[in-house]
């Protein structure tokens, strides 16, 4: 499907508010997960999606490194490029074979957004790494919670909540956090608006 949206750079504002206006959940520009910065991450009641833009200028060097921390930590990811990009990564890597079988492709040219790829569920996400994702607060928290000791440093706590629960319950319990969190800080977001990809992202709330 091709979604009609007059844009010559896929970071210009109208590509987030595209995303934002069918996306649910909560949204977070600029999201940090572990070693990698999602352009758009979106905290949904099920699972955590994210999205990676690549406009026109941007380097693809990275791009490998960021595929590999979207998949310890993200139940879905797209990418989304512009048309030279998609180009560029034909001839880097023969195809998309830089993108793992379950990773999104969306293309954004002259004439809209087109899907060329729907995310499918990632099978490899790392427990250690998605636990990491909390605060050390939370963390303790949840050990706690489940009457077990609590380590000092936040990666110890991590790696002790990743053992303890299994996975499944490990990604309700970061998504729960995350949501909790207090956002009330940061300007609301919603769907028509015209965000800007910028250091202290929006949070965007969703009525499913």
């Amino acid at each position: 499907m091709v979604v009609p949206v007059m844009v010559t750079d896929p970071r210009h504002p109208q590509i987030l508010a595209w995303l934002v206006a069918h996306e649910h959940g909560f949204l977070v520009p600029e999201l940090t997960a572990y070693s990698v910065i999602a352009d758009l991450a979106v905290i949904d009641t099920d699972e955590m999606r994210a999205y990676e833009i690549k406009s026109s200028g941007d380097s693809l060097k990275r791009l490998p490194h960021q595929v590999m921390g979207y998949g310890r930590i993200f139940d879905r990811f797209t990418l989304v490029a512009a048309e030279n990009q998609l180009r560029r990564l034909e001839k880097m890597e023969e195809s998309f074979a830089v993108l793992p079988e379950w990773a999104g492709v969306m293309v954004v040219s002259e004439h809209g957004i087109e899907e060329l790829r729907p995310a499918s569920p990632n099978p490899d996400v790392c427990p250690q790494i998605l636990a990491a994702m909390l605060w050390q607060d939370e963390a303790v928290a949840e050990l706690r919670a489940r009457g077990m000791e609590t380590p000092r440093r936040r990666w110890e706590s991590a790696h002790a909540l990743s053992e303890a629960i299994p996975i499944d319950e490990l990604r309700s319990v970061v998504r729960t956090r995350l949501k909790a969190r207090n956002w009330t800080t940061r300007p609301p977001l919603r769907a028509g608006d015209e965000p800007t990809l910028r250091k202290n992202p929006a949070i965007v709330k969703e009525t499913p």
